[in-house]
């Protein structure tokens, strides 16, 4: 074979610098040219975006002022269309209330009442200006007439309750407050009157020991007094046996010559912090611990005792604890700090839930105008006697505390007809379930059937009276917005006025219609409510009949479960089924955020009218059920706050 040569190979040659520039230039217009054609092709995307978006924007705006416009026009033919309905619903409201009005006066009248008629100020303010210019009446008296004071200042609490969420009240022309702390102050006046009277003729009163216990209870409040007339130090302890209360004396009191007044108080009307906003409640009222000074020693003349007669003869004069000077040995105030503390023993009521396991005990420092648990050690607490027992360096209003939100957030609640002008409310608080029947007669406690609450069960009252009653017991559910802050569940109160016309509106359906709380309330603007609302079905008659003996468990939240729930969204003149129900995991919303309505549905100016087309009885029922019932039912849920302080799904 032959033999083949192979090419000489190439020899590339080398760019000089000027070439190399020539070709990046190249390059670099290359790409420029690129990103010039990219962003007048982004460009151009972006301004067909736009007036797409444009487009719907205004295509969508169209929509909603021709929905808008709709709406009004629908809203000016409903007014006129309920008009009528609501113009008899006033006057219907106001017969039923001057009727019932009638029959409360003549019941009065047959019963010769004492007290006034808490719908009259100048009545209230005769009573007061009276009690005020009465003399000076034996304890046991005073003590009944301290009761009498406890059951108006309730009376005016509850017409207060109702007078604050009637439209458009000017909630600081009401003159309820006023009367209420002027019957406390008149409460402590009187209490110190009759207290002066004992301690000025204390040395009479005196045992042969030169001892000077006493005590006495009425339906309101324990009384208890010791005046240390001896001032032994073997006296460790002071029992007052027939009110329930005991002291364990420190050395320092023991030897000084004071009295200690102990008034247990049944409510705190008449305390120092009455009526002031505070996370706390009292549970059984408040203890107020008080030293007093004694006055001078009469002087003994031939038969003839000699008192001074002074200021002192008609109040009391009230020492600081730990004592400025003991028995004369050093001046200047001891702090707190190193005061020695006092041991109180005393019972609560027995119709007052304590459910806390750790029993709270505070004191109140009107200085700061709050309670404090500072100071205050060693709580015991026995749940079967109800004893109470604590140590405290301050001598003034103590409490055992819970807090205000103690039954907060709900987690639900129902609404329930229950034959005509009559319905049942379940309410799953944080720690029971309560249910109230209410019909025109009132409202009733149906559970929790607690043994604290026998006194309540079964018994018809305004609603501001029962649930007021509640709160003293321990379960409050009267919330304020103060409340929400505490409460880990984003609840954001909703506005008062909106609050109160949604009520308005929506019991109007109570009569033909479940109503329960809705899982997206929570989470809808102030100015927004939403709820559940189901047509009522009535009741199987094979319902009531067991064939057991054993009582039946009842589920309040039985129709929870039931099909044919709808959510209704309430707001200013709007009103609209939607889309969204408690299965869904997310609200439905409109391109404007706005909640998207049901299928075949549109917004009406109020629930009724959201509803008549598909139940045209409706309004003939509305007209058919009582107004004053309609009324009660506003005041127990108006004072509930359901619609503000729900945070549960169900």
């Amino acid at each position: 074979g032959g033999f083949f040569s192979m090419p000489p190979k190439e020899v590339k040659k080398k760019l000089t610098k000027k070439e190399k520039e020539a070709l990046k230039k190249i390059e670099l217009d290359r790409l420029a040219e690129e990103q010039r054609l990219a962003e007048i092709a982004e460009a151009e995307r972006q301004e067909k975006e736009r007036l797409r978006l444009a487009e719907e924007a205004r295509i969508a705006a169209e929509i909603a002022a021709k929905v808008a416009a709709e709406l009004e026009a629908r809203r000016q033919v409903e007014d006129k269309e309920n008009a009528p309905l609501l113009d008899e619903l006033k006057v219907k409201l106001h017969d039923e209330e001057r009727s019932r009005a009638y029959e409360t006066e003549w019941d009065r009248y047959v019963a010769c009442h004492v007290l006034p008629d808490v719908q009259s100020e100048a009545a209230v303010n005769t009573y007061i200006s009276d009690w005020a210019e009465s003399p000076r009446l034996e304890l046991e008296a005073t003590l009944g007439e301290c009761d009498r004071a406890a059951i108006l200042l309730q009376q005016l609490e509850a017409a207060f309750n109702i007078a604050v969420r009637r439209p458009g009240v000017d909630i600081a022309a009401l003159w309820h407050p006023v009367a209420m702390g002027e019957l406390g102050r008149m409460t402590i006046s009187k209490l110190d009157e009759v207290a002066a009277e004992i301690l000025i003729t204390s040395d009479d009163r005196a045992s042969a020991r030169n001892e000077l216990q006493l005590a006495a209870q009425s339906d309101a409040l324990k009384f208890a007094l010791w005046v240390n007339l001896a001032r032994n130090p073997r006296v460790k302890s002071v029992d007052f046996p027939e009110v329930g209360l005991s002291i364990e004396l420190p050395k320092a009191l023991a030897l000084a010559s004071v009295a200690i007044r102990v008034q247990q108080m049944r409510r705190e009307h008449a305390a120092l912090s009455y009526g002031v906003p505070s996370p706390f409640q009292t549970l059984g009222g408040a203890v107020i611990v008080e030293l007093l000074t004694l006055p001078p020693v009469p002087k003994r003349i031939k038969g003839w005792t000699l008192r001074q007669v002074g200021s002192s003869a008609h109040t009391v004069t009230r020492m600081a604890y730990p004592l400025a000077s003991l028995g004369g040995d050093s001046a200047g105030a001891a702090s707190v700090g190193n005061a020695a503390p006092l041991r109180l023993t005393l019972t609560l009521p027995p119709d007052v839930v304590v459910s806390d396991k750790m029993v709270r005990v505070g004191w109140w420092d009107d200085e700061s105008r709050a309670w404090s648990l500072e100071g205050v050690s060693e709580i015991r607490y026995d749940a079967e006697t109800r004893a109470l027992s604590f140590l405290s360096v301050h001598l003034c209003e103590l409490a055992v505390l819970q807090h205000t939100h103690a039954e907060l957030p709900y987690k639900k609640w129902l609404l329930t007809p229950d034959g005509n002008s009559r319905s049942t409310l379940a309410i799953q608080t944080a720690r029971y379930t309560v249910v109230f029947d209410t019909s025109a007669d009132g409202c009733m406690l149906v559970e929790p059937k607690l043994p604290e609450l026998k006194a309540l069960l079964g018994i018809r009252m305004p609603p501001p009276v029962l649930l007021g009653k509640l709160r003293e017991a321990g379960i409050n559910l009267s919330p304020t917005d103060r409340d929400a802050a505490p409460l880990h569940a984003n609840l954001t109160p909703k506005w008062a006025v909106l609050e109160e016309k949604a009520l308005r509106e929506l019991l109007l359906l109570s009569c033909e219609f479940k109503l329960a709380n809705s899982k997206w309330n929570v989470s809808r603007a102030p100015d927004k409510v939403t709820v559940r609302i189901m047509p009522n079905l009535p009741k199987d008659e094979d319902d009531d009949l067991f064939s057991s003996a054993e009582p039946k468990i009842v589920d309040h939240f039985a129709a929870n479960s039931e099909e044919g729930w709808q959510t209704m969204l309430y707001a200013h003149r709007y009103a609209a089924l939607i889309l969204s129900g408690e299965a869904d995991a997310n609200i439905a919303l409109d391109v404007h955020g706005k909640e998207l309505l049901a299928k075949h549905e549109v917004a009406h100016g109020s629930p009724m009218n959201c509803l008549k087309e598909r139940h045209p009885d409706l309004s003939n029922e509305i007209l058919h059920t009582s107004a004053h019932y309609m009324s009660q039912l506003r005041q127990l849920l108006g004072q509930l706050r359901l619609l503000s302080f729900t945070a549960g799904s169900n």
